[in-house]
């Protein structure tokens, strides 16, 4: 019910009660069934309801009235305690920052004084200190008083020296201006005779080479030739009914050859055997560099001169050189032209004689010979720089542990791990491939061989060892038929010559330098030297 009706009701609680048709019949059908004595009760106790309801209404009436005047009254309160912070609030602040002013104001003051005060102490110590100083200044000038007589006299002694010492400076100055123009005329001689030494050194035809660049230039010869012999003998055999294995075999294993080729290894289409072919060929190809190309004259023929040149570069290797270069003049440069073209024929000719089996392609026997013979025309022109060098040149075809090796003999196949149990710990030079050129101690090439720890020739190895063993079996092999009738050398090691061995023992063998691209890198470990 809402105030309004509230209000209503409220003014005519003494009237009579009006009722809704629907209560008017529910009072009708109520006195009929109850009789109106009941009708009676429940028209009086709806009246006091309405009373009740009046009263209730109209103390929630009071109540909100209090309520309100109460809520009008703590929110004025609340109002007023708010503002009493606010101002509590204000004043603290001012009071705050009032202590804050007091409190910078006390600690500038307070750093004032007690800077005043710590200058105070530092210029009453400062005083005392010079007094003390002045103290020590009076009783040092007391003393310098006393010594200053003395350092008066030395001073007078000492001029007397300065005056000796002049004079003999003079004199000293007099001397050294001699000796300068003594030196001058030293100078002058020995400029003159510098001067004179190399007008003779260039009759003779000596000069001091570039070992740098004959270096570089031998390492450039190096790969030629080696290239060269990869391009003949790298090579597959075909058989034929004219080429044999067999054939091929006997016509190679010549008696003048027997101490040089490695008989043990296989002859196949094998990349190891291959490879030892070609090893073959350089093997030979070196030997006639060492005899016939790079020699300390060409001409004359006679082996007195060399042992009259051994024997002077032994007493004087000056005049050794003096007489290496006149022999150069001592004919005219046509005839040693001529000499040197015949030297080229005939070691064209006994390389071709040896390797002859293996240049079996057509028309391969006639291209190797005119190349060949350009390499070693090649060869000479590059040796008459060491010929005309002022220090001998030493040509070596031994190898030992210092020679190094082509890389291609070992990276042109990979071992499986059962061959690779089959590499020597400690590796061998089995030949040479290159000779050792030295000049003045200085190593021009370093010489190349050919290992026993290389790919190549660890399965070389195995692969003869396999086929001898199948021809043990069948009694009617290749190896067999070639042995009657030539030389075959026992199993201890003479089918393959050795170099002789350093004096230092069998240290790894395989020592390489890394600053060229056709050797081996060299190691200095033990193990399997030269694997990667």
């Amino acid at each position: 019910m809402s105030s309004t009706s509230s209000r209503t009701e409220s003014s005519k609680s003494f009237a009579k009660p009006t009722f809704s048709p629907d209560m008017k019949a529910f009072l009708t059908l109520g006195g009929k069934l109850f009789g109106k004595k009941e009708i009676s009760d429940v028209s009086k106790i709806i009246d006091e309801n309405r009373d009740l309801e009046a009263r209730i209404a109209s103390l929630q009436k009071t109540k909100e009235t209090e309520i309100t005047s109460l809520r009008s009254t703590k929110d004025n309160e609340i109002a007023e305690l708010k503002s009493a912070k606010a101002k509590l609030q204000s004043d603290n602040t001012t009071l705050k920052s009032e202590k804050d002013i007091l409190k910078k104001e006390f600690g500038e003051q307070y750093k004032s004084w007690d800077i005043r005060t710590s200058k105070q102490k530092d210029l009453e110590g400062e005083v005392a200190a010079l007094k003390q100083q002045l103290g020590q200044e009076i009783q040092r000038a007391s003393a310098s008083e006393a010594t200053l007589t003395d350092v008066q006299q030395q001073l007078v002694e000492c001029q007397d020296e300065l005056q000796d010492v002049n004079e003999k400076l003079e004199s000293e100055a007099e001397t050294l201006n001699k000796k300068q123009l003594e030196l001058d005329g030293t100078w002058a001689s020995l400029k003159s005779c510098q001067n004179t030494l190399q007008r003779e050194r260039q009759e003779l035809g000596l000069e001091e080479p570039d070992l740098d660049n004959l270096t570089a230039r031998f390492t450039a010869f190096v790969e030629t030739s080696h290239g060269l012999a990869r391009r003949f003998f790298l090579t597959e055999l075909t058989e034929s009914e004219n080429l044999t294995w067999k054939k091929i075999s006997a016509e190679l294993y010549q008696p003048d050859l027997v101490k040089i080729i490695p008989k043990k290894y296989p002859l196949s289409n094998s990349i190891p055997s291959q490879h030892l072919r070609m090893a073959v060929a350089e093997k030979i190809i070196a030997m006639i560099y060492h005899s016939d190309i790079f020699r300390q004259y060409y001409l004359p023929e006679s082996d007195e001169i060399e042992k009259i040149l051994n024997h002077l570069y032994k007493e004087n290797p000056r005049r050794e050189a003096i007489f290496r270069s006149q022999l150069r003049y001592a004919y005219k440069p046509e005839v040693e032209q001529g000499r040197v073209t015949s030297i080229v024929k005939s070691a064209t000719d006994k390389v071709v004689g040896f390797l002859g089996p293996l240049l079996f392609a057509p028309n391969a026997e006639g291209d190797f010979r005119s190349e060949f013979e350009r390499l070693l025309h090649e060869a000479v022109n590059l040796w008459r720089h060491v010929q005309r060098s002022v220090e001998r040149g030493v040509v070596e075809n031994e190898p030992d542990n210092n020679w190094d090796g082509y890389e291609e003999y070992h990276s042109a196949m990979k071992l499986s791990p059962d061959q690779e149990v089959h590499v020597p710990d400690e590796s061998s030079a089995i030949m040479s491939l290159f000779p050792r050129v030295v000049i003045d101690d200085s190593e021009i090439c370093p010489g190349y061989a050919l290992w026993s720890n290389q790919s190549t020739v660890v399965a070389a190895g195995l692969e003869s060892k396999s086929r001898n063993s199948m021809n043990g079996l069948t009694g009617n092999s290749t190896a067999g038929i070639q042995r009657r009738g030539t030389r075959r050398f026992s199993s201890s090691g003479e089918d393959t010559p050795q170099s002789p061995r350093s004096p230092v023992g069998n240290l790894p063998a395989l020592r390489h330098t890394q600053n060229r691209s056709i050797s081996l890198p060299r190691r200095e470990h033990s193990g399997t030297p030269g694997r990667e």
